[in-house]
C-alpha cells in the first residue's frame, strides 16, 4: 500500500504547490519557462496516476470498515453529480455561480460516494487522500484568491448542455466500470 500511498501524496503534493506557493512556481517560470514546468509538472501527475494504479493493484484486500451502502441507486446519482461539476468546472454555466469549486467540490462528492459503498484500506488512501486533497486545495484556493467573486449570469441552455453531458458521461462510466476497474457498480 506504500506505492498507493506514494502516488496519492504525489498527485495532491504537485496540486498544491502552484496554490500554496504561487510566488515559488512564479520564480521557476521565470527562471525555466512556462512550458518547461508545465511539461514537469505533467510528468509528475503521470508518475503519480502510475503509482496509484500499480499501487491499487498490488495493495492487499483488508476491510477497514462495513461500507453504509451497498451498490445504492443514490450513491450512482451523486457520482453523476459529481461528473456533472466536474465538466461545469470547464464551461461557462449558472452553477459556477452557485458552486465557487465546482470541479474540486465533483471530487469530494465522488471520494465520499466512493467510500460509501466500499470499506477496504486502499479505498480509504485513494478515495479519502482524494478528497482531503481536494478540500485543502479548496482551502488554500480561498486563501489565495480572497473574497469569491460570481460570475455573471449565462443562458440557461449551457446549463442543459452540462446537464446532458453530466449523465451522458455518467451513464458511460457506470457501462464501461466493471470493465475499467474490475468492479461493477451495481454489485
Amino acid at each position: 500500500m506504500i506505492t498507493l500511498l506514494a502516488g496519492v501524496i504525489l498527485w495532491a503534493a504537485v496540486h498544491c504547490f502552484p496554490i500554496a506557493l504561487p510566488e515559488r512556481r512564479s520564480e521557476l517560470v521565470k527562471r525555466y519557462g512556462e512550458g518547461p514546468y508545465k511539461g514537469v509538472f505533467s510528468l509528475l501527475i503521470i508518475a503519480a496516476v502510475a503509482l496509484i494504479v500499480i499501487g491499487w493493484r498490488e495493495a492487499p484486500i483488508v476491510a477497514a470498515y462495513l461500507p453504509p451502502f451497498f451498490g445504492n441507486v443514490w450513491i450512482t446519482l451523486t457520482v453523476g453529480v459529481s461528473v456533472t461539476l466536474m465538466i461545469a468546472s470547464q464551461l461557462p454555466t449558472n452553477i459556477r455561480r452557485f458552486v465557487r469549486h465546482p470541479q474540486l467540490t465533483g471530487v469530494v462528492i465522488w471520494a465520499v460516494a466512493h467510500l460509501l459503498v466500499n470499506g477496504t484500506a486502499r479505498d480509504v488512501i485513494l478515495f479519502g487522500g482524494l478528497a482531503l486533497w481536494a478540500t485543502f486545495s479548496m482551502l488554500l484556493s480561498n486563501r489565495r484568491d480572497g473574497v469569491w467573486r460570481r460570475p455573471q449570469p449565462v443562458a440557461l441552455w449551457k446549463d442543459a448542455l452540462v446537464l446532458g453531458l453530466g449523465a451522458g458521461v455518467s451513464g458511460l462510466l457506470f457501462y464501461v466500470h466493471g470493465s475499467l476497474f474490475g468492479v461493477s457498480p451495481l454489485h
